[in-house]
């Protein structure tokens, strides 16, 4: 039998598999999760990569440890400077569903931890259906509905940079894609 790891980012377990030596994934839960997250990364880039000025990045799968309270992190290409988190939501969470309040507390209470300690002032939530709300520490804006992300120079810079090595295995990643 083959030692495998499971596909799912999330879980990274070793397994076997009796009948499939080619198997990529421990169960179906795991299986159904990296098959939410592919879609919530294709619309994610679909709304927020419009502008060629930042990179949308996956915390888990980069591994830095220090921004794990969200999903993703957005970086300014030109200086390596984190300027906004990324929260997805696999449902069709907006202001009037029942988990809005939990959400947006949950968010606000992650990013002024982010913002006391690194500078980070924006996040962002996009839930399903591609709809994408905003929080600004400095603005006290908790939760608006917007159309599109601002433009890179209408973001804060913070004063969390990635590393040079990150930088280029996150580039090697997307040049094997």
């Amino acid at each position: 039998t083959k030692i495998n790891v499971c596909l799912n980012n999330r879980c990274k377990k070793f397994f076997t598999s009796q009948k499939f030596t080619r198997a990529k994934f421990h169960s179906d839960q795991c299986r159904a999760a990296y098959a939410r997250d592919a879609k919530m990364w294709e619309i994610a880039q679909l709304k927020l990569m419009k502008n060629d000025n930042m990179i949308l990045i996956d915390e888990r799968t980069v591994g830095i440890g220090k921004l794990k309270f969200f999903d993703a992190l957005l970086l300014n290409k030109k200086n390596d400077k984190v300027v906004a988190m990324i929260e997805f939501s696999f449902s069709e969470i907006d202001e009037k569903s029942l988990k809005w309040n939990h959400m947006r507390e949950k968010i606000s209470k992650n990013l002024n931890y982010l913002y006391n300690n690194s500078k980070i002032n924006h996040a962002f939530l996009i839930n399903k259906n591609g709809n994408i709300f905003e929080w600004d520490v400095k603005k006290k804006i908790h939760g608006k509905e917007i159309k599109r992300l601002p433009e890179i120079k209408d973001l804060v810079q913070s004063n969390l940079s990635i590393d040079k090595y990150i930088r280029q295995l996150i580039d090697l990643k997307k040049k094997r894609i």
